[in-house]
């Protein structure tokens, strides 16, 4: 280690969804950025509402939040149909975007993580050591720096919901929350799982996605080191010994401690030589992390669906203990709960874990993210100093468990496979128009149509929305009805949407 600093490309893949949030004010409003209009979700195109109204006539129907009332007879050219949102709480949490309104996962979010699950590692005092690695100056993370990370892909949205506990004649039993609070005798939380009712949507990466960051250990030299933890110590001591208040020296000796902590905790980092002793540590509290999620959700199986949450806590802790030294699991950001955004040193296990002030016992919640075929705990992401294949990690979008939850719409009828199928002339072809498609590939939100045209000068592949309620009926190779949502400035049909 005979280098200033080590510099790491480190390449990450999302193992279930991620959400890291920007400013509330950037989150996406219902009635500014998307609508509910003829009982359908619609996202605003604000480019089409401008050249369609006068800018007085949007203002004071944005103010008046009449917004649906003035776009609805013109909704179909102002806006786009779309099956992502079942938000029930009016907004889309956004996620955290640079300059150029490019998503991205922030290096102090990664490093944060690291940092709480390496304390976590660290130290076994359920009350937490104070300063464990150091005071600002000696902090040992001063010397480890994360770069931004930039994915290979978009955000989309998930829905989530709440699984909470409440009490049930008396017992804890596990639930979902429908509702902030009882009413009319209906509780808010219960054993039933609605995608309707106290569900949030977020701007998430989507499980497979991949991305990197440059990330830099500091490797201090001896005199250095000598000048931060040994001097400082040296020169308080000396201080304290001149001192006759007992206060006082306590004040003295907590300063002591401090550095002492910071100079053992670079020591046991050294030890185990920089990134890879760095991932060890992290993945055994990882994995010690998601036994004792599962352990929780095992207690609380009387809610629906907890078994499709047990079984992706299940691939991941398989996952992580198969990694190998150049791989790590990391939890962070929204959804990750009280015992990840910690680190999970606090309490033993995510069962018993004490109680409020008041006498409340502390059970927490868990938020979960859904689609129509998988339960996901949120913020995992696999880390590694080798280039991550997307097929790789069982929690993969090619390896998803086949459930069907549980749907509160109307479902559609099952699609029909149609022979004979006629091709149509896309000389004149315009928004709205029906045309026939074949299924070339199934995936969320979008799914892949090779479009039946004929006088076409484009590419004939395209995405297909609108498959939420019929995605597991339909199979590849199959001919459905679509309808034209919109084109490229160059005349591309850029989305077509699934109606029968």
């Amino acid at each position: 280690m005979n280098e200033i600093n080590t510099n790491y490309t480190i390449y990450l893949k999302v193992l279930t969804p991620v959400h890291i949030g920007g400013a509330q004010e950037k989150h996406l409003q219902n009635g500014l950025d998307f609508l509910l209009v003829k009982n359908k979700t619609w996202k605003i195109n604000w480019e089409n509402v401008y050249l369609t109204f006068e800018p007085d006539e949007v203002a004071d129907a944005i103010i008046s939040k009449r917004l649906d009332k003035l776009l609805e007879n013109d909704i179909e050219d102002v806006a786009y149909e779309t099956d992502d949102i079942l938000s029930s709480t009016s907004e889309v949490k956004a996620f955290i975007r640079d300059g150029f309104g490019k998503a991205y996962i922030p290096g102090s979010s990664i490093k944060g993580a690291m940092k709480n699950w390496l304390y976590s590692a660290y130290d076994t005092n359920p009350r937490g050591t104070r300063n464990l690695f150091g005071n600002f100056d000696s902090d040992l993370f001063r010397f480890i720096k994360s770069g931004d990370c930039y994915m290979t892909e978009e955000v989309v949205l998930y829905p989530t919901k709440t699984f909470n506990l409440h009490k049930n004649k008396g017992k804890w039993e596990g639930g979902w929350k429908h509702k902030s609070q009882s009413f009319n005798n209906e509780p808010a939380t219960n054993s039933y799982f609605k995608d309707i009712g106290f569900v949030t949507d977020y701007e998430c990466f989507e499980v497979g996605d991949l991305g990197s960051f440059k990330l830099i250990i500091q490797n201090l030299s001896n005199s250095f080191k000598t000048k931060l933890y040994d001097d400082e110590i040296k020169k308080l001591e000396q201080k304290k010994s001149k001192i006759i208040k007992d206060f006082d020296k306590k004040k003295l000796d907590l300063q002591i401690d401090v550095i002492t902590n910071g100079k053992n905790s670079l020591e046991r980092f050294q030890t185990n030589t920089s990134i890879k002793g760095l991932f060890k540590e992290i993945n055994s509290r990882i994995q010690k992390h998601i036994e004792r999620e599962i352990v929780f959700f095992q207690n609380y199986t009387e809610a629906e669906y907890t078994q499709e949450i047990i079984d992706s806590f299940k691939n991941l802790k398989k996952d992580v203990t198969n990694l190998n030294e150049n791989q790590c699991m990391l939890r962070l950001s929204s959804g990750s709960g009280f015992h990840g955004i910690t680190g999970d040193y606090q309490f033993e296990d995510h069962v018993e874990t004490g109680f409020w002030n008041n006498g409340k016992i502390k059970y927490k919640s868990r938020k979960i993210a859904f689609s129509s075929d998988q339960m996901y705990p949120m913020g995992f992401v696999l880390l590694s100093t080798i280039p991550i294949e997307k097929s790789e990690i069982s929690i993969s979008l090619e390896k998803k468990n086949q459930i069907q939850l549980k749907k509160t719409s109307e479902e559609k009828h099952p699609l029909q496979l149609e022979t004979d199928v006629e091709m149509v002339d896309a000389t004149d072809l315009k928004q709205g128009d029906i045309i026939n498609a074949e299924i070339t590939d199934k995936d969320k939100p979008y799914s892949k149509v090779k479009l039946m045209l004929s006088n076409y000068h484009f590419d004939l592949i395209t995405d297909l929305s609108g498959l939420k309620n019929v995605y597991n009926t339909i199979s590849i190779g199959q001919i459905v009805k679509c309808q034209i949502n919109s084109f490229t400035k160059e005349g591309k049909i850029a989305l077509v949407k699934y109606i029968e």
